[in-house]
């Protein structure tokens, strides 16, 4: 169980990472 929780965590965290990664590399990416 503590292996399924850590491995979500650390899921969650990549993904918000390479989200923040990507909106920041590129911020003229929305017309708006």
């Amino acid at each position: 169980m503590k292996i399924y929780l850590m491995v979500l965590m650390i899921s969650a965290l990549f993904t918000a990472i390479r989200f923040t990664a990507v909106q920041d590399k590129n911020p003229n990416s929305l017309p708006q």
